[in-house]
């Protein structure tokens, strides 16, 4: 009950007209298509992470195959592979909200 009351909040926010102050004033095809509106807004900022995480492995193993020392080429692969989690939390949250939409979808 608690996650349709979320999902309801969350529609008539994503609406945000004047008209709908409640989830009672609310279509089947209004809910649907706010449901669908989150849904791609939550998908897209979770490809932009991954885009963003590509890029930053593909610059970072760019950066360290034009080393000539092995040694040195290892040690900022690692570094680069090694993810802190204050650079992982973005992404989490954009799956999480993702998640959590698809979950209101059903």
């Amino acid at each position: 009950e608690q996650v349709l009351e979320e999902g309801l909040a969350a529609v008539v926010a994503e609406i945000g007209s004047g008209k709908i102050h409640s989830s009672r004033d609310l279509t089947p095809e209004q809910a649907h298509l706010a449901l669908r509106r989150l849904t791609m807004k939550a998908q897209n900022v979770v490809l932009q992470q991954f885009a963003a995480s590509l890029s930053n492995s593909a610059s970072s193993s760019s950066s360290s195959t034009s080393n000539n020392d092995d040694k040195n080429a290892e040690d900022a692969k690692a570094k680069g592979s090694e993810k802190s989690p204050e650079s992982t939390a973005p992404a989490r949250q954009a799956v999480d909200e993702f998640v959590r939409v698809q979950v209101w979808m059903e």
